[in-house]
C-alpha cells in the first residue's frame, strides 16, 4: 500500500528502490501505471534485472515471467537496463539482450570465473550408502558445526538423503524442494539461516535469492543438469570469500 501510495505521487516520494518480481511486473499493469507515472516525472532512474540467466530459452534457469521484462524497455525508452548473472554462456548473453530489449551496442563487463578461495574435489561414488556416509564425514569432521549445502536431482532423493544423514549420521538436516509446501520450506531456510540446521539437502528448488555469505561446502549427490547449472550451486559457498 505505501508503494503504490507513493508511486501514485512521484513528484513527492522519497521511495528510492523499489524491489519487484518477475511475476509482479507480467501481471499487474497498476505497478506499470504507477512506474509510468515516476518515469514522466524523471523518477525512474536505473532499471535492474538480477538473475538476468532466467531470461534465456536456452538457458539452465529459464522462467517464463522473465520474458516479460521486456516490457520495460518498451514503456521506459530512456531508462538504461542493467543485466546482472554470475552464468551466461555468448549464447545466453544474446538471449538475454534480445528479450530485454537491449540496445546493439551494450557495453559487457565480465569478471573472472575463477573463484579462488574455492576449491573442487571429485570423489568416486561407489553406492549410495557410503556416498551418504562420506557426506557425512565432511559435514562432521571437516565443516563441524558449519553451513552447508547438499543438491541432489530429484525430490526423492532430497527426502532419502536428507533422513539417512538425520537418522543413521545424526547430522542435522533437513530436505527442501518444490514438493513441500511455502511454509515449510521457509521453515527449513530459516533454521538454516539462524544455524539451527547444519544442511540442507535440495533440488534447485533452493536456488535463487539464497544468499548466506559463510556457506563454506557443496557437495552435489547428483550430477547437475548442466555446467552453468553446476558453477550456479557450487558458488553458493564462500560468497564472504573465507
Amino acid at each position: 500500500a505505501r508503494v503504490q501510495q507513493e508511486a501514485a505521487d512521484p513528484a513527492a516520494s522519497g521511495l528510492q528502490f523499489l524491489y519487484v518480481t518477475p511475476e509482479r511486473v507480467a501481471k499487474s499493469k497498476l505497478l506499470l501505471s504507477r512506474l509510468q507515472k515516476c518515469y514522466l516525472a524523471e523518477k525512474l532512474a536505473y532499471i535492474c534485472v538480477d538473475e538476468a540467466h532466467c531470461c534465456a530459452v536456452q538457458g539452465h534457469d529459464f522462467r517464463p515471467d522473465y520474458l516479460a521484462l521486456g516490457v520495460l524497455r518498451a514503456s521506459f525508452p530512456r531508462v538504461p537496463i542493467i543485466a546482472l548473472t554470475a552464468t551466461a554462456s555468448p549464447a545466453v548473453v544474446r538471449d538475454v539482450e534480445a528479450n530485454l530489449g537491449m540496445a546493439a551496442n551494450t557495453v559487457h563487463f565480465r569478471g573472472h570465473f575463477d573463484r579462488m578461495n574455492l576449491k573442487y574435489e571429485v570423489r568416486a561414488k561407489i553406492d549410495d550408502e557410503q556416498t551418504v556416509a562420506e557426506m557425512a564425514a565432511v559435514a562432521q569432521q571437516q565443516h563441524a558445526r558449519q553451513p552447508g549445502i547438499v543438491y541432489t536431482l530429484s525430490r526423492m532423493d532430497a527426502e532419502r538423503v536428507a533422513e539417512a544423514l538425520r537418522s543413521t549420521h545424526g547430522v542435522r538436516a533437513a530436505a527442501y524442494h518444490a514438493g513441500t509446501d511455502a511454509k515449510a520450506r521457509q521453515r527449513v531456510q530459516s533454521a538454516w539461516q539462524r544455524g539451527e540446521l547444519q544442511l540442507v539437502v535440495a533440488t534447485v528448488a533452493f536456488g535463487l535469492g539464497i544468499d548466506k555469505p559463510d556457506v563454506r561446502f557443496v557437495m552435489h549427490h547428483s550430477m547437475s543438469k548442466s555446467l552453468e547449472a553446476y558453477y550456479q550451486e557450487a558458488g553458493r559457498a564462500g560468497r564472504d570469500g573465507a
